[in-house]
């Protein structure tokens, strides 16, 4: 059966190195002494998930960065090497099992170490990073290491677009709304998996709602390590209430499992009181009725279509936005980031800022492409608010130059941003609309410097 460990409850803590300092004691040995002799930060306490800064302050190693020009007094902290060490419990161990460490948001690059030997190589902020860390794992005694590297040394505001080819958030690195401040951490979820061999590797639910008779329709499908499990039990229920359940093969799951006419309440964008929301059940089983993975997913039902506006000339792109097949005005924000350091920040932190957004009368949020995908509470309480948001993909303007890069290696590598994106957030209800990115555009000759025309999908990137 799949087992999952939350690594945020252990305890860590986080020391500062000269670049690869740590790495020359890991080659020669301690008889060097490297380590001892040229840490420069040693162990502090450290929150997982959590920023570099965010440990070094509340240990009064920097100053608060919020208050005059403070921020300026954090840059060094972009020119070490950052290590997370913590110990796995060793009742977590099972030595017929394979472990796999799960890492949602690591902010930026680096290493992972497990019990001092390199068990793989991290880069990106924008997708999870999986490790199998089975080889490397003793009996007893195993200790995790990640190591963090320097992180690009310009991402900001200014610049040229086609040449701005690191993916991680670049409003760390001076925007509009804040100074640099370039978080280094682990940002996001952590956790160790265990697997006998069968578990969901992907899953992929879609909702909709028929606009004439209010009914719902779910389609479930995904991707499945079958192993000794032969069929997946799906239900769909609601305040304990079963709405559907029902049985099928895993061939017949990974084609798909068509669900229509389901009696379901609506969700509406902002609507008074709570929201009609679902939990979705999908666990996978064999002939003996052995569990070996389940996986759960919050969900609603509603009808999204876009529709041009009235007296609008042929051929016009669609902006009226209508839900459950009533138009809907779009009053909302910019939700731009609540922290710099954005790994520090709770779900509390959240819950008051959208409450506010939602009595000022706001019904949408654009998540801009200098910053990055938000965490999962932040979909989680626009699903239970009523709050629609529009999801960009990390590609924004940089003023100099705002046309997007165009080489193979960038189209793949935001290709598979975008896939990740979409695999880990689609089931949620309140997300209408997906963007190519922010301010993209060319002069109005279509050339590549300048401003004024956007960006097509015939650009070789929004196109992919």
């Amino acid at each position: 059966m799949r087992k999952s460990y939350d690594l945020a409850g252990l305890t860590w803590t986080l020391e500062g190195y000269t670049p690869y300092v740590w790495q020359f004691e890991l080659q020669y040995g301690p008889a060097f002494g490297a380590t001892s002799k040229c840490i420069d930060v040693r162990a502090v306490p450290a929150r997982v998930p959590g920023s570099v800064q965010g440990a070094l302050r509340e240990a009064g190693i920097l100053p608060d960065w919020n208050t005059g020009l403070h921020s300026r007094e954090s840059e060094w902290v972009e020119h070490r090497h950052w290590m997370y060490r913590t110990r796995i419990p060793d009742a977590w161990l099972d030595r017929k099992a394979r472990f796999r460490l799960e890492c949602q948001g690591l902010d930026y690059s680096g290493w992972i170490l497990v019990n001092g030997a390199e068990a793989g190589m991290f880069k990106g902020s924008h997708v999870p990073h999986v490790f199998d860390i089975t080889p490397h794992l003793k009996d007893a005694g195993n200790v995790l290491e990640i190591v963090f590297d320097l992180p690009p040394r310009w991402l900001g505001q200014f610049g040229r677009t086609s040449r701005m080819r690191e993916w991680k958030a670049r409003f760390n690195y001076t925007w509009d709304w804040a100074p640099r401040l370039v978080q280094t951490g682990i940002w996001d979820g952590i956790a160790l998996v265990s697997s006998d061999g069968s578990g969901f590797r992907a899953f992929r639910c879609v909702t909709d709602s028929d606009v004439r008779s209010g009914a719902g329709r779910l389609e479930v499908s995904g991707e499945i390590e079958k192993g000794s499990a032969d069929r997946v039990v799906v239900e769909l229920e609601r305040e304990g209430a079963v709405v559907r359940r029902g049985e099928c093969s895993v061939e017949a799951f990974r084609k798909g499992i068509p669900w229509d006419g389901l009696p379901v309440r609506l969700w509406w964008p902002n609507l008074e009181g709570e929201q009609p929301l679902y939990t979705l059940t999908a666990r996978l089983l064999d002939a003996q009725g052995k569990l070996h993975d389940r996986v759960e997913r919050r969900i609603g039902f509603r009808h999204v279509e876009w529709k041009p506006c009235k007296d609008a000339p042929k051929g016009a792109d669609p902006w009226l936005c209508v839900v459950n097949g009533r138009p809907v005005f779009l009053q909302g924000v910019n939700f731009a980031p609540l922290s710099a350091t954005f790994a520090d920040l709770t779900r509390d932190d959240y819950a008051k800022r959208l409450r506010l957004y939602r009595k000022l009368g706001c019904n949408i949020f654009r998540i801009n492409a200098c910053q990055f995908l938000e965490r999962p509470w932040f979909y989680d309480l626009c699903d239970e608010l009523g709050l629609m948001v529009w999801q960009e993909f990390p590609l924004t303007s940089s003023g100099l130059e705002n046309w997007p890069p165009e080489d193979k290696t960038s189209i793949a590598v935001m290709a598979e941003i975008a896939r990740s994106f979409i695999e880990r957030r689609r089931h949620h209800v309140s997300l209408v609309l997906w963007s190519g990115g922010n301010e993209l555009m060319g002069d109005m000759q279509g050339r590549k410097k300048g401003m004024g025309k956007p960006c097509g999908i015939g650009h070789p990137i929004l196109k992919r």
